[in-house]
């Protein structure tokens, strides 16, 4: 019995190791994180901040866009979960966007967002203000929150780029 768990343990060791290389693998390497099923760039851990046309810019040089939500709960709670867990307290700038259309929320993979989705914070987004582009945004009130807001495009910000995301949204502002 001691012989078959000795052996055992350094081919499940083997397995763990490959599953966690197969992982970084999978999500182009040290930068990249795995949250849930989909690979996310956080730019602030390298200090990196930009308008939201210079984020799509640098999440497509990195193979992805900036990150998209509201099309699979699970997922979404995944990428909250894991900035609350790791305590950033920033805010990001994401792939939704009013600009072309005022009030109408659309994700840079073409579907428009509900602004009922409990994933927008209450009041947001603000209706006819020149803030056209959306923020995951940590708060801390009572317990720490993930909310989206909406700001400015020009503003220079951290960003959430997502790896494999296809764009329907023109990434140039007017």
């Amino acid at each position: 019995m001691t012989t078959a768990t000795s052996t055992m343990t350094p081919i499940a060791l083997v397995f763990l190791l490959l599953a966690t290389y197969t992982a970084a693998q999978d999500c182009g390497g040290n930068e990249w994180h795995e949250v849930g099923s989909e690979c996310y760039y956080f730019s602030n851990l390298d200090t990196m901040s930009a308008s939201w046309d210079m984020a799509r810019t640098n999440c497509d040089m990195k193979g992805g866009d900036l990150a998209i939500m509201q099309q699979d709960c699970a997922q979404d709670q995944h990428l909250v979960d894991y900035i609350i867990s790791q305590g950033w307290h920033y805010s990001w700038l994401v792939g939704v966007t009013d600009e072309v259309q005022d009030n109408l929320w659309v994700w840079i993979d073409g579907r428009v967002s509900d602004l009922q989705d409990s994933l927008w914070r209450y009041a947001e987004p603000g209706i006819g203000s020149s803030n056209d582009c959306g923020f995951l945004d940590y708060y801390n009130y009572d317990f720490p929150r993930v909310h989206l807001v909406d700001g400015s495009c020009y503003s220079s910000s951290y960003y959430i780029c997502q790896f494999g995301v296809h764009s329907k949204v023109n990434k140039t502002h007017a």
